[in-house]
């Protein structure tokens, strides 16, 4: 599934042409070639300047989008069908819901197209269904955790050449152990990790969707109708100081519960945060005393 580029729209600057790409500012000269860079005097016109604005509230616009799509996703919201319709000609918005599976009433699906007629959804057979929007009609964004029979919706997925830009279907997963001790270990696995920076780590986290401040790392996710917080405890003095990562625990109410009564969703999310963050740290080593 790919949209379809428009075409660019070149404006005449000063002997050059710039036009929007995405996120990019791209210039060619008189002659139709393209320009690796754009000259000097070409960044201080107003037309480089006016693009350059558009360029930022786009950004701003996608990143809205895509913060959205994935707090449906991860607080189990039920959306309406026709918000979602209403949305869907916004290509940013498209971007991060296309090819997602999406679950309203009796219906489940890869969400394929949306038109005047409604949502078109390829079905467990990989035939099309169409699902009409209804002024009380919802859907859902269920979690991989929580799919019966995800195998088989990768194998769909994959066969039919879709490409989902918010992870859900392939989005890694860890099963919570049954076992107390276990279960208890696996929140303190990721306390040999060590930043140069405290800005880098933020950075890092806040790139991949997580709220990031000094005293941790947190994602939230809805579940039985909880929402709980997951947080990847930091020991730091500031941005530019180093940062040590710490356990992982769950806060429910602005209080911290013990990890036995935290569901599978947020248990998965909250490994998987702890894995993106400490894939970016180096291991702590013990050093000898004076």
């Amino acid at each position: 599934m790919t949209d379809s580029a428009p075409a660019l729209q070149w404006i005449d600057v000063d002997g050059y042409q710039l036009a929007l790409d995405g996120g990019e500012i791209r210039c060619r000269n008189a002659r139709g070639k393209p320009l690796k860079t754009i000259p000097a005097k070409v960044r201080k016109t107003e037309a480089f300047d006016s693009l350059t604005a558009t360029r930022e509230l786009l950004i701003r616009h996608d990143e809205r989008c895509r913060s959205t799509v994935l707090g449906w996703f991860l607080n189990g919201d039920e959306v309406p069908l026709a918000l979602i319709a209403a949305v869907w000609e916004d290509s940013a918005w498209r971007h991060w819901l296309a090819g997602l599976l999406i679950h309203s009433g009796t219906v489940t699906g890869l969400l394929h197209e949306i038109d005047g007629r409604g949502l078109h959804l390829i079905g467990p057979d990989g035939a099309i269904t169409t699902l009409a929007v209804t002024g009380t009609g919802t859907l859902n964004f269920p979690h991989p955790a929580e799919i019966p029979g995800i195998a088989a919706w990768r194998e769909l997925a994959t066969g039919a050449g879709i490409h989902q830009h918010t992870e859900q279907l392939f989005r890694e997963t860890h099963p919570r152990p049954g076992n107390e001790e276990t279960l208890r270990a696996s929140l303190g696995a990721y306390a040999d990790g060590t930043y140069e920076e405290t800005s880098e780590l933020l950075e890092r986290a806040r790139d991949a969707g997580f709220v990031a401040g000094l005293d941790g790392i947190r994602v939230t996710v809805r579940e039985s109708g909880e929402l709980t917080t997951a947080v990847l405890e930091l020991r730091t003095y500031g941005p530019d100081d180093g940062a040590d990562l710490d356990h992982l625990y769950f806060e429910r109410d602005g209080r911290t519960i013990s990890p036995e009564y935290v569901g599978p969703v947020a248990y998965s999310e909250a490994i998987r945060m702890g894995e993106y963050i400490h894939a970016g740290s180096t291991p702590e080593t013990e050093t000898d005393g004076w």
